[in-house]
């Protein structure tokens, strides 16, 4: 059961994880105004 978690939905959570932490990143990165 715990192998076929972490063959299927591990790497689909990983790149998921991977999204919301880049999205979160880039909101808090201050645009240049000048």
């Amino acid at each position: 059961m715990l192998e076929k978690f972490l063959i299927f939905y591990a790497p689909l959570l990983v790149v998921v994880l991977s999204i919301a932490v880049s999205f979160w990143l880039a909101a808090k990165d201050q645009s240049v105004e000048k």
